[in-house]
């Protein structure tokens, strides 16, 4: 199974609260999703402002995203120390389209 939701501590926990419960179900995050939402949100400066967040450090994004460049992890830590985030209806019916399609062909 793969999950995703927005680009922040609360979403983060999310899932890492439901790995925990459920050790029995192969949970991951979906890496490609995340990948999007940060490509899109830098792209298009989407990024938006939260009431607060308990910002998740360097060593558990790096651990949650094992593909993402020291770079990539520092921004988001960055973001998140901003109490920024993405949210996840930044994968519209459009690009989720368009992601599945070049998947298939």
């Amino acid at each position: 199974y793969r999950y995703f939701g927005d680009l922040d501590d609360e979403g983060l926990n999310i899932f890492l609260s439901l790995a925990d419960r459920v050790p029995e179900i192969n949970i991951k995050l979906w890496q490609e999703g995340y990948d999007k939402m940060l490509e899109l949100a830098e792209k298009n400066n989407r990024w938006r402002v939260y009431k607060s967040q308990r910002s998740i450090g360097e060593e558990k994004i790096s651990k949650l995203f094992p593909d993402w460049d020291y770079e990539t992890i520092k921004k988001v830590v960055s973001r998140f120390l901003e109490n920024e985030y993405i949210p996840q209806e930044i994968l519209n019916y459009q690009v989720l389209k368009n992601m599945f399609k070049k998947k298939r062909g």
